[in-house]
């Protein structure tokens, strides 16, 4: 069983721990930010400094706060993070079925907020948003933009497993845990949700990452543990990685992105995803995400 928050932990207000938990990050990030001026004048390849300084921002910025608060609140951390809950062969088969059931009407809400346009008075803030975009693409690209064998390990490892793991931890693990103290959990899950969304900087991804988030945070309630977010999370972006590696290779030309995507048309194929998505948790959440073989 998880062990509940006891001792030291009820003794702190959610306030203290919340500052603890950010205040952390911050100093991480700082470090972080020393590393990565570190790495840029070590003549690295560009594409290794970049997944040099995610490991590095990974295990301080989003892990170690994650496990420093969950120790300060337990001697026994991995209970608090619930790293110690195995999931259900059942749980990864349900995330299997919700992400292929579910691309027409994300890749659908993705359209729509890479189109989204702000009012004319708001030009020079639409202006901001779209270079902060362009920057984050920027090194999305370049962490991408390797065809090889060694590449697409890497990318899976370092971008898919232990971002996914990483952002878990901090978001679902940490803050939701800590926010479902005083919030209740539903609340607790659209609110590390938002933070989720928000911390990416990348406006015109903001809708579809705060769904993605808190379909993570359910995840984590439903089942409780933090493996199933994480192997969503994982799955989520090696797919990325995964589907761009083969198209820089020629294997595959096909746009995926823009699957079940209409742009001008009623999106039907969006709405029966929906539907279909909804139905499926609905009437079958408690047979995946509650009961089932437990693996490690």
């Amino acid at each position: 069983m998880t062990e509940n928050l006891s001792g030291r932990g009820e003794k702190r207000p959610v306030f203290t721990l919340l500052c603890i938990f950010f205040g952390l990050f911050f100093v991480m990030l700082f470090i972080t930010a020393l590393c990565s001026s570190i790495s840029a004048g070590l003549g690295l390849e560009k594409r290794t400094e970049y997944l040099v300084v995610s490991v590095i921002q990974a295990l301080l910025c989003f892990i170690f706060p994650a496990w420093a608060v969950a120790r300060i609140q337990s001697r026994h951390p991995e209970s608090v993070l619930r790293i110690d809950e195995k999931t259900s062969l059942g749980a990864v088969f349900g995330i299997l079925i919700v992400y292929l059931l579910a691309q027409p009407v994300m890749n659908q809400i993705i359209y729509w907020n890479e189109s989204m346009r702000l009012p004319q008075v708001m030009h020079e803030l639409e202006k901001t948003l779209r270079e902060l975009e362009d920057s984050s693409l920027a090194v999305t690209n370049v962490i991408l933009d390797d065809s090889s064998a060694g590449a697409l390990i890497s990318g899976i490892l370092i971008v898919g497993c232990l971002t996914g793991l990483a952002e878990e931890l901090f978001f679902r693990a940490g803050l939701q845990r800590i926010l479902e103290m005083r919030l209740g959990i539903h609340w607790s899950i659209w609110t590390a949700a938002l933070v989720f969304s928000l911390m990416h900087f990348q406006f015109y991804g903001f809708v579809p990452r705060l769904i993605m988030g808190a379909f993570f945070g359910y995840l984590f309630y439903w089942t409780g543990s933090i493996w199933a977010p994480v192997i969503a999370h994982a799955f989520n972006n090696s797919v990325v990685v995964l589907t761009e590696w083969l198209n820089r290779r020629g294997i595959t030309s096909y746009d995926y992105p823009m699957f079940g995507v209409s742009k001008t048309e009623f999106p039907v194929m969006a709405v029966l995803s929906a539907v279909a998505v909804a139905v499926f948790l609905w009437y079958c959440r408690k047979y995946f995400f509650v009961r089932g073989e437990k693996i490690a």
